[in-house]
């Protein structure tokens, strides 16, 4: 027999007639992806020096029965021994410490293998169809390699994971039958999607000590209506619990640093939500559509501009702020910042509003799908409305806006549809593009000769990152900033987006 070896790589067997029978060389590290792939080689020995089988490296070896695996080996790579058919027993080793995926997938004989006592890494499919895993997981609830939950066929609809279970394979989703699941102490994260529509989910017990719930752990289980989060959480990823239409109750922990993009969006029964009390990271819409009426900002939740972002379109009457909060404020049930110059978020349900005069800016979104909103007095000290401020505020008929303002963002009164007219103060120095665009009612607008910088919109992560360009052209400025409007039509200019 012979091989061809390169600085401790078995790199490729090179067959020789009548020879089935492989002693690899002791000294050999690595054995190289397909170096046996295809071989009709019956057995092979692997001397203990070797730590590695790389990727399809005896992938389709059909006619091999035995295969004695190093002491030392660490890892076993991806397809190293699929489809060897003929194959019956393996035992791997205490030293391996990855199975990669699909392994032995397709070894149609393979009915014994020997487990190592603990893995870091092996998902259930790295024995997908085989005789060995079917009948085990007939007979158990749970494949359990160490600490590692790698696979699960639970026979009841209430799972209780074992105790010594601190990781759960990410490649592995429960199925859509159990209606609850309580986890050990000792895991520390959820993976991605491990619950996600699993549809008849009702209860969930999370363990003291978790840290992170992965995205869309639990995305659309919508019938879960019970679920605890732990101190000691610090990360709920995105879509985590989108859809969840049952859940009553969101009680966040001090420990919650970080929630995702729309993490809890569209729960839709959510009466009750307590946010922690600290300078929380999320992202747009991560509390989007929920139901509750009364929001409430502790004292160490000091950053107002992610708020009026994370809870647009849902029915807010009143928001309110500890008092000992050191930078923001409620006023009337509106969001401020502590000196009263920053409007970062009104209630959903508000009709009119008259914004106090110390006021010079109106944040992003402040009063973003403020459906009801009818009545607007800003008053001369705003010298800014942030981008989208007042979209889809589809009562909103009329507003003035102050001689002194100087910037207007991007989309800050899209899709107003009720709005008729509008005035353009003369020093506006910057107005952003679709500002008012899809404001299907407007007809009056007086607006300056020329303004000087338009904003270009790029989009990252349904957020905005802005530069600014000098226009020489008012109609084009028109058609950027007033797309989609009666207005338009009536000066003359053709909509770009009609044209294209």
């Amino acid at each position: 027999m012979a091989f061809t070896i390169e600085n401790g790589v078995l790199i490729k067997y090179i067959a020789e007639e009548g020879v089935t029978d492989v002693v690899i060389p002791d000294g050999i590290e690595v054995i190289d992806s397909i170096a046996f792939r295809e071989s009709e080689i019956t057995s092979v020995f692997i001397p203990d020096s070797v730590k590695e089988i790389k990727n399809c490296a005896f992938e389709d070896c059909r006619q091999l029965v035995s295969v004695r695996l190093s002491e030392q080996l660490e890892k076993l790579g991806i397809f190293s021994f699929k489809n060897c058919f003929k194959l019956s027993k393996i035992v791997i080793p205490e030293s391996v410490k990855i199975i990669n995926i699909n392994a032995f997938e397709g070894c149609e004989s393979l009915t014994d293998i020997t487990l190592p006592s603990d893995i870091e890494y092996c998902p259930a499919c790295a024995f997908e169809d085989t005789p060995w895993y079917e009948k085990y997981m007939q007979e158990n609830d749970f494949l359990i390699i160490g600490h590692l939950l790698v696979s699960w066929a639970p026979k009841s609809e209430t799972v209780i994971i074992p105790e010594g279970i601190t990781e759960i394979d990410e490649e592995h989703e429960f199925p859509d039958t159990i209606r609850k699941i309580v986890f050990p102490v000792g895991v520390k994260v959820i993976p991605a999607r491990l619950f996600m529509e699993c549809e008849k989910l009702e209860e969930v017990v999370l363990p003291d000590g978790l840290i992170e719930i992965g995205p869309d752990a639990f995305n659309r289980c919508y019938n879960l209506h019970s679920i605890n989060f732990p101190e000691g959480l610090k990360t709920i990823e995105e879509y985590a619990f989108r859809n969840c239409r049952s859940l009553k109750e969101i009680i966040l922990p001090d420990s919650v640093t970080d929630v995702g993009n729309y993490a809890f969006s569209d729960c839709v029964s959510v009466k009750k939500l307590k946010l922690p009390n600290n300078n929380i990271g999320w992202y747009d819409s991560s509390f989007n559509m929920l139901p509750i009426e009364h929001l409430h900002i502790p004292e160490k939740l000091t950053d107002g501009e992610p708020i009026s972002m994370a809870f647009s379109s849902n029915q807010l009457t009143e928001i309110t702020v500890d008092e000992n909060n050191p930078s923001l404020t409620s006023y009337e049930g509106v969001l401020y910042s502590k000196d009263m110059t920053v409007l970062y978020k009104a209630p959903d349900k508000i009709e009119r509003i008259t914004i106090p005069d110390t006021v010079t800016k109106i944040m992003k979104f402040a009063f973003a799908c403020c459906k009801k909103l009818r009545e607007v007095v800003i008053p001369e000290s705003v010298k800014e409305i942030g981008p989208r401020a007042f979209v889809l505020c589809k009562g909103l008929e009329s507003i003035d806006l102050p001689q002194g303002l100087t910037s207007i963002g991007t989309a800050a009164f899209a899709e107003c549809t009720s709005l008729k007219r509008i005035v353009i103060p003369s020093n506006l120095d910057e107005i952003g593009v679709n500002a008012f665009t899809c404001c299907e009612n407007l007809c009056e607008v007086s607006m300056p000769e020329l303004i000087p910088n338009l904003q270009y919109e790029f989009t990252k992560h349904e957020l905005t990152d802005y530069y600014s360009e000098k226009t020489e052209s008012t109609e084009q400025l028109a058609k950027d900033v007033f797309s989609g409007t009666p207005w338009l039509k009536g000066q003359g200019y053709t909509d770009d987006e009609e044209e294209e």
